[in-house]
């Protein structure tokens, strides 16, 4: 698995070192072909899985259309990741909605959290917001853009996965593959220094929290609205939406307000306001949303 990744990447990389912006068009309609053939099966198994988790939302044919849009639409982000990791980046039409939201909080001394949904690619979201101006930082597990959370694939595949991100942080913090929690005093640092932090908020297959949504109950990482009420930092919400070829739109959701007394209340609070914000954005950009290729992980069974 680690070699395939690992040798699409450099041969994508390698044509997107010469290759010029103006062949984009036409090299994602050729990946997007390749695509649909070389993970035809994988589509067909997904879409079963999709109907198998939501039965009362999806029938075969809504799921298999749903997973074959998935793919699609991976095939131009895909090329975006290979532009990445070039000074040149991908040259596309990216607009920010509710930066004034995190502007705000920074003008205030008191730092953010961007509690963010899986939608289309993360890179989008950290461009937009260091294009506006804000001072950036990240969470990110240690196997970040590795499938396999292999050693092999964290020094080599997950090398080239962050370098595109890389150039709009000003600090990304790493959660150890061993249990330490000093990540966490980092990021109450950053926050106290007046620095806007990521961290996503979905595809956490094995958190003990969940939210409402898609009629169901979906795992939900709390980490985020934790760590905000210790910080005593605003919490907002974020998710990209694909609004037609290389032409995508970042929104900040206004702050997560929630009264609470314990933290325990707050975080409960919090993810069950998430759930509502991804139920919400999941009725208008369901094929951006990477949840569906681990809904199976993701929604809590009865």
């Amino acid at each position: 698995m680690d070699l395939g990744h690992l040798a699409g990447k450099i041969v994508g990389g390698s044509l997107a070192g010469f290759l010029p912006h103006a062949a984009d068009p036409q090299v994602v309609a050729l990946l997007t072909k390749s695509l649909k053939a070389i993970r035809k099966s994988e589509v067909q198994e997904r879409a079963g899985l999709i109907e198998q988790t939501l039965p009362d939302r999806f029938d075969a044919a809504a799921a298999r259309k749903l997973a074959e849009q998935w793919v699609e639409r991976r095939a131009e982000l895909y090329w975006g990741r290979m532009r990445g990791l070039y000074p040149s980046d991908w040259r596309i039409r990216l607009e920010l909605e509710g930066g004034e939201h995190a502007r705000k909080a920074v003008a205030e001394g008191r730092g953010a959290i961007v509690w963010f949904a899986s939608f289309c690619d993360s890179s989008l979201l950290l461009r937009a917001l260091a294009e506006d101006g804000l001072p950036l930082a990240h969470l990110s597990m240690a196997a970040h853009g590795v499938p396999s959370g292999s050693r092999f694939g964290q020094s080599t595949i997950g090398r080239l996965h962050r370098r595109g991100e890389n150039r709009y942080l000003r600090e990304r913090v790493v959660i150890p593959n061993r249990k330490d929690p000093s990540y966490i005093k980092r990021l109450r640092s950053l926050l106290a220094g007046n620095h806007v932090v990521t961290i996503r908020g979905d595809l956490m297959g094995d958190s003990r929290h969940h939210g409402p949504c898609l009629g169901k109950q979906l795992r939900i990482a709390a980490g985020a609205p934790s760590i905000a009420f210790q910080a005593e930092t605003p919490l907002l919400t974020a998710h990209v939406e694909r609004l037609g070829s290389q032409h995508y739109r970042v929104v900040l959701g206004e702050p997560i307000a929630i009264q609470a007394e314990r933290r325990r209340d707050y975080v409960e609070k919090a993810v069950a306001e998430f759930g509502d914000r991804l139920n919400e954005h999941l009725r208008d950009n369901s094929p951006d949303w990477d949840g569906w290729w681990a809904i199976d992980r993701l929604v809590v069974k009865p």
